[in-house]
C-alpha cells in the first residue's frame, strides 16, 4: 500500500467505511438533485441544446436577442463549426437531451479517473483521496456537473494526449490536443509541451498538431463565414461573459482587473489598460524565466518523468490564461495531489491555513465584509502559485544532483 505522510484512514475500518460512506452519499445526493432538476442545473447545456437549433431556423447563435431558450446571462462562445459537435443532442426533446447530456458526462468523468489512477496518481479509497476529488479547488468536479459544460470532456481529451505524451506517441497527442481546442482555444497552448516533454520530443509533433489546429479551425471560415464573422464580433462586443471575475473566473487578469478597480475607486487615476498590460508583462515574464530554464536545464529536464512537466504545464496553463472558469481548476486536481503527498508539510497544513482564513458570509469587521469574501473568490489562483512554488522545489531537492534542474 501506498505511504502517504499525511493522516491516513483505512477503508477497511469502521470509521473509514462511515467517512467513505458519508462522502459518497453526499455526491449521490448532489448528483442526484442535477439529475432529477433540469430546470436548475446544467443551463450550459441549455445554450449547447439550443444553439444548432437556433442556427438551423435561421436565427444568429451569437445574438443575444436571437430568443434563444436560455438564460439571459448566458450566449453561445465556440466557433462555428462546434455546433455541429451538439446536434445529436439538440435533435433530441430538452428532458431527454438533458439525461442523456449528464449520462455522458458522468461516463466521460469515469475514464477520466481512471485514467488518472492507472497512469498520473493512484486514487485510492482513502478519505482524504475522496474529500480532496469532491471538494478540491472548490468542487471543480461538481461544479462542472452542475453548469452542464464541456470542461469533463476537455479535460478527458488533455489527460488521454498527456498519457500519450508519456507513452511516446506525441503526433497522436499532438492531433488529440488540437481537436480538443476546437471549443475553447486556449488548450492549444498544450502542443508547446511537445519538444520538451516525453521520449518523442520534438519540434516536428509541434508543428503537426499546429497544422491540425489550423486546418480544422480554417474549416469554419470556408464553410461558416457568415456565423464565423459573428463569432469574431462576439469577442469585440462588450460582453459580460467575457469579463467574468471573482469565484465563477478566478483568474490572473480578473485578479489584475479587480485590484486595478478597487486603486481607481480609491481616487487614484488609473489608465483601463493598466490591468491588460500587467498581466502581459507577468505572462511575458513567465515565459522568458521559462524559456530560459528550457534552454540551461534541457539536458538534465530530459532526464525527468514526463508527469513532473505536464502537472508544471498545467500549473503555468492556470495562472496564464487570461480566462479561468472555477471548473477549469479540476485541471489542478493531479498536479495538486502530487504535491501535497511530497511536501514536507503534506496537506494538513495548508488545509488548517485555508480553514483558519475561510471568511464568514458576512462580517460585521470593518472592510473584511468585502475584502475577506473577495479574497476567498481566488483561493483557487493562491493555490494553484503556491503548488507551483512546492512543486518546483521539490523537484530541484529530490533529483539527483548531476540531473537537479
Amino acid at each position: 500500500m501506498t505511504q502517504y505522510p499525511v493522516p491516513y484512514i483505512s477503508p477497511s475500518t469502521r470509521p473509514g467505511r462511515i467517512a467513505v460512506a458519508v462522502l459518497w452519499l453526499v455526491v449521490a445526493l448532489c448528483l442526484g438533485r442535477i439529475a432529477t432538476a433540469s430546470g436548475d442545473y446544467q443551463w450550459d447545456f441549455r445554450v449547447f441544446h439550443a444553439a444548432p437549433a437556433a442556427l438551423d431556423s435561421g436565427s444568429n447563435p451569437y445574438d443575444k436577442m436571437a430568443q434563444l431558450a436560455i438564460p439571459e446571462h448566458l450566449s453561445y462562445l465556440y466557433p462555428p463549426i462546434a455546433l455541429h459537435a451538439f446536434r445529436p443532442f439538440s435533435a433530441l426533446p430538452f428532458e431527454i437531451a438533458y439525461l442523456c447530456w449528464f449520462s455522458f458526462k458522468l461516463l466521460a468523468l469515469a475514464l477520466l479517473l481512471r485514467l488518472w489512477h492507472r497512469h498520473f496518481e493512484p486514487l485510492d479509497s482513502s478519505v482524504l483521496v475522496l474529500a480532496f476529488l469532491t471538494f478540491g479547488f472548490n468542487a471543480a468536479i461538481l461544479r462542472d456537473m452542475t453548469a452542464g459544460n464541456i470542461a469533463i470532456l476537455e479535460q478527458l481529451g488533455l489527460w488521454t494526449a498527456f498519457y500519450l505524451i508519456v507513452k511516446g506517441r506525441s503526433y497522436s497527442a499532438a492531433a488529440i490536443i488540437a481537436l480538443v481546442a476546437q471549443f475553447k482555444l486556449m488548450p492549444v497552448v498544450f502542443l508547446g509541451l511537445l519538444p520538451f516533454v516525453g521520449p518523442a520530443r520534438g519540434w516536428k509533433p509541434l508543428l503537426a498538431g499546429g497544422g491540425i489546429f489550423a486546418g480544422v479551425f480554417s474549416l469554419n471560415f470556408l464553410l461558416m463565414p457568415q456565423m464565423m464573422s459573428h463569432y469574431l464580433e462576439s469577442f469585440g462586443a462588450v460582453n459580460p461573459n467575457l469579463d467574468e471575475r471573482g469565484e465563477i473566473n478566478p483568474s490572473t487578469l480578473a485578479l489584475l482587473r479587480d485590484i486595478v478597480d478597487v486603486v481607481s475607486k480609491s481616487g487614484v487615476a488609473t489608465p483601463p489598460w493598466l490591468a491588460d498590460a500587467a498581466f502581459l508583462i507577468f505572462v511575458t515574464g513567465l515565459a522568458i524565466v521559462l524559456l530560459w530554464a528550457l534552454r540551461k536545464y534541457a539536458t538534465r529536464i530530459a532526464s525527468m518523468d514526463p508527469r513532473w512537466l505536464i502537472y508544471i504545464g498545467c500549473l503555468l496553463y492556470v495562472l496564464t490564461m487570461p480566462r479561468v472558469k472555477d471548473y477549469t481548476y479540476m485541471i489542478l486536481l493531479i498536479p495538486a495531489l502530487f504535491a501535497l503527498r511530497r511536501v514536507a508539510c503534506g496537506p494538513v497544513v495548508p488545509a488548517l491555513i485555508l480553514l483558519l482564513f475561510l471568511p464568514p458570509a458576512d462580517s460585521y469587521v470593518p472592510g473584511f465584509g468585502s475584502f475577506l469574501p473577495w479574497l476567498q473568490s481566488y483561493v483557487p489562483w493562491i493555490a494553484a502559485c503556491c503548488l507551483l512554488y512546492f512543486t518546483i522545489d521539490w523537484l530541484a531537492k529530490s533529483v539527483p544532483h548531476d540531473k537537479r534542474i
